[in-house]
């Protein structure tokens, strides 16, 4: 009885887990209810809290489950580009929808928190880091782009670079915005040798 239990709320924890991911996009972090969605999962708060000690831990999970669902989309999104132009365009094609999805899925709640920036910072490292950095890798080996860079230099001058973009794009027009972001990039990173 005591497996049929456990495989009971393991599969609650499951539910829980999916439910919550569905609740914070939708609503944001700020209106979830954490207690409510416990509830309608059938567990116990007693019972979540053995796992989770309170709700910011929780949360700072389902973020982490978040980075997970996302890494195999994302490794498919970049797997097929294979110029520096490539890329550029993917980033400032999501640039232009950059503010409806902050919105939609209320990343202002996160962005205003220092802790949970920094938990995605780290994540974005973590999971998103790494398969960029296979692509410049791959960029340089067809010389793409410059080589005489390493690969972990880059990654942080595009992620840098980027963010710039992200912010400047809400004080200026995307377009003068995305112009400067591609010359920079061009300059900065393409292989002058092909």
């Amino acid at each position: 009885m005591a497996q049929r239990t456990n495989k009971s709320t393991e599969n609650k924890f499951r539910n829980l887990t999916e439910l919550s991911k569905t609740e914070l996009l939708k609503i944001g972090i700020r209106k979830f209810n954490f207690e409510k969605v416990i509830s309608s999962c059938g567990l116990s708060k007693a019972t979540v809290y053995k796992r989770f000690k309170n709700k910011k831990e929780f949360i700072r999970y389902i973020i982490k489950q978040l980075f997970v669902d996302l890494m195999g989309p994302f490794e498919d999104y970049i797997s097929g580009l294979n110029s520096l132009d490539s890329i550029i365009d993917k980033i400032l094609n999501a640039a232009e929808n950059l503010d409806k999805i902050i919105i939609k899925y209320h990343f202002d709640d996160v962005i205003n928190s220092e802790e949970l920036t920094s938990l995605i910072n780290d994540l974005y490292y973590e999971t998103f880091g790494k398969v960029i950095m296979k692509k410049i890798s791959q960029l340089q080996q067809i010389h793409e782009i410059r080589s005489d860079i390493d690969g972990d230099i880059i990654l942080e001058f595009v992620t840098s670079v980027t963010k710039g973009l992200s912010k400047l794009m809400f004080v200026k027009s995307l377009e003068m915005t995305g112009l400067s972001y591609r010359k920079l990039l061009v300059s900065a990173l393409k292989d002058g040798s092909k």
